[in-house]
C-alpha cells in the first residue's frame, strides 16, 4: 500500500505546483484522494458535526447536498440567479446561522460554466472571515479557464489560508477520470484528520493512479 496521504514526491511536486500559482500549501498539507469526489467526502467527514450547515450557491454539483447530508449536516441553498449567477453579499449574509461551518464554491461552476467574478469572491471572503466559517473550493475545472482575468478564491485571499481547502482533480486537465485520482489541500489540521480517515476507508488512493498521475504530470512540467 502507498501511504495513506500519498506519495511524497507526487504530494511534493503537487505542492510546488500549487505555489506557482500563489496557493501556499506544503507537502505535508497535500493528501492524494481516489477523485475529487472522495476529497469532498474526506474533507467534509472530517470538518462536520451533526446539526452543522453548509451554504451551498446554486446551481451546484447535486453531490455537494448529498455528502453534506450522509454527514448528518444541513445543507442550505444560495440561489444565485437573481445576481447572474454570482454570489451577492447581502444574500450569503442571510444564510448564515450560528451553526453555520462552510460555504463550498465552485468556479468555473458545474454546471453553469460561470466564473465567480472579484465581487464574488470578495464577498465570500468578507462572510467567512466575519463568521469564522470555511472556504471549500472545488477547483476541479480552474485550467479550463479561456478568459483572462480569472482568480481563484486561495489566490486572492491568501489571508483566509486558515479557513480555506482546495480540492482538485487529474480527470479534467489531465484527462484522467477513470483512474479516479484527486487530492485536497488544506490546513495541516484538516490535512491530518483527512490522513486518518483514508487510513480507515479507502487504505489511500490507487499506487498504480499516483504513478500515472505522476507521470503526467512531470510530462506536462517538463
Amino acid at each position: 500500500y502507498p501511504p495513506n496521504n500519498g506519495r511524497p514526491a507526487l504530494r511534493e511536486a503537487l505542492s510546488a505546483y500549487m505555489g506557482g500559482a500563489g496557493l501556499t500549501f506544503s507537502a505535508d498539507e497535500v493528501i492524494l484522494t481516489d477523485g475529487a469526489t472522495e476529497a469532498l467526502s474526506a474533507t467534509f467527514m472530517a470538518m462536520l458535526n451533526p446539526g452543522d450547515e453548509v451554504i451551498i450557491p446554486t446551481p451546484a454539483f447535486g453531490l455537494y447536498e448529498s455528502i453534506v447530508v450522509a454527514n448528518h449536516a444541513k445543507a442550505v441553498f444560495l440561489d444565485t440567479e437573481p445576481a447572474q449567477f454570482q454570489i451577492d453579499e447581502d444574500a450569503l449574509r442571510a444564510c448564515v446561522t450560528p451553526a453555520t461551518k462552510a460555504i463550498v464554491i465552485c468556479s468555473p461552476n458545474n454546471p453553469t460554466g460561470c466564473i465567480l467574478n472579484a465581487a464574488s469572491l470578495d464577498a465570500v471572503a468578507h462572510v467567512a472571515e466575519q463568521a469564522g466559517i470555511y472556504v471549500i473550493c472545488d477547483d476541479v475545472y480552474n485550467r479550463l479557464v479561456y478568459v483572462d482575468g480569472y482568480e481563484r478564491f486561495a489566490q486572492r485571499h491568501p489571508e483566509l489560508r486558515e479557513q480555506t481547502v482546495v480540492i482538485e482533480s487529474f480527470s479534467k486537465p489531465w484527462a484522467m477520470t477513470g483512474w479516479r485520482i484527486g487530492f485536497i489541500a488544506a490546513p495541516l489540521w484538516i490535512a491530518k484528520a483527512c490522513n486518518k480517515l483514508q487510513g480507515q476507508y479507502t487504505s489511500g488512493a490507487s499506487s498504480i493512479a499516483q504513478k500515472a498521475a505522476a507521470a503526467a504530470f512531470a510530462g506536462e512540467q517538463g
